[in-house]
């Protein structure tokens, strides 16, 4: 099936909805058309993705799953962005493997994997090497992540939600949790826990989980849900970044940064669980994680930020 015929009958991620991108934009925003917003080299990802030389990520435009919190809603919930072709994503590619990056970081890659798979093709036969990284909302359909993954070497899925009346009522996906387990369950399977080369990952899985405001049960049961699975084996980021952004101001439960008796909590529950590979952000230094797209280095270079608990 060519990349076409996938757009054509859109089913990439778990809204499942068949919008023929080719002719019109779907629910991610975006048409069959790669939209790249920035790329760089970024020194702010766990440890094992940056490393000391950076991680070559690659923003992509548009997300299919919208939350309504949105951290980077300046590109994942606008249309208007620059398009790029097959052959420049795959020079981009090659780009951040000259500058030194460890690997290449796909951010919101689920809409566009028909190009990029075919742009990886096309980086190969130029002499890209370096491991790639999917680092993805965790809503994937299935059939996309079987699609992909022969050319992902490490998984970086989003864990939001395993509770329907949350991720219904601030992504508008009753379905995410469901969806988000089967993901993980996938990515386990195919790459295994994550396995590094001194400090640097170079396959396997990594589970991010960004913590919210009056939803700690939420993230506690999350913890435990992949505990339980996983074992303490299981590499996992609770990240604190959360600010109030894009319309989280409809919803006054979440209208409010994260509390340091609230981190506190969760930090005390991976420590009582004793995870062997867990991170988690300084809450002092969250602002930093904010990348401002209008900008030409949208990031604060080189800012370490995780610690291994």
């Amino acid at each position: 099936m060519s990349s076409s015929d996938l757009y054509a009958d859109c089913r990439l991620c778990g809204r499942n909805c068949g919008v023929d991108r080719t002719k019109i934009i779907g629910y991610c925003k975006t048409g069959s058309a790669v939209a790249v917003s920035a790329h760089l080299l970024h020194f702010g990802e766990e440890p094992p993705i940056s490393g000391t030389k950076g991680s070559g990520t690659i923003f992509f435009s548009g997300c299919s799953l919208g939350c309504c919190f949105c951290q980077n809603f300046q590109i994942s919930s606008k249309s208007e962005t620059k398009n790029i072709s097959i052959e420049d994503l795959s020079d981009i590619f090659l780009e951040l493997q000259e500058k030194g990056a460890h690997n290449i970081n796909l951010v919101t890659p689920t809409h566009f994997t028909p190009s990029i798979k075919n742009a990886f093709i096309t980086a190969k036969k130029k002499g890209f090497s370096i491991p790639v990284v999917y680092n993805s909302s965790g809503y994937d359909s299935i059939a996309n992540l079987e699609f992909i993954d022969e050319i992902v070497d490490i998984y970086l899925p989003d864990f939001k939600f395993i509770k329907p009346d949350l991720s219904k009522k601030y992504c508008k996906a009753e379905n995410y949790p469901e969806l988000a387990k089967k993901n993980i369950e996938f990515m386990m399977k195919k790459k295994g826990y994550l396995r590094l080369n001194g400090e640097i990952a170079v396959s396997g899985v990594l589970i991010r989980h960004l913590v919210m405001p009056s939803a700690l049960d939420n993230t506690i049961e999350i913890i435990k849900y992949l505990n339980s699975v996983y074992g303490k084996k299981i590499w996992f980021s609770a990240m604190s970044q959360y600010l109030p952004k894009f319309n989280a101001y409809k919803h006054p439960e979440i209208n409010r940064a994260l509390k340091y008796e609230e981190y506190s909590e969760i930090e005390n529950c991976l420590l009582e669980l004793d995870l062997d590979n867990a991170f988690l952000q300084e809450l002092s230094s969250r602002e930093i994680f904010f990348p401002d797209f209008t900008e030409s280095d949208p990031f604060n270079p080189k800012t370490e930020y995780e610690k291994n608990i």
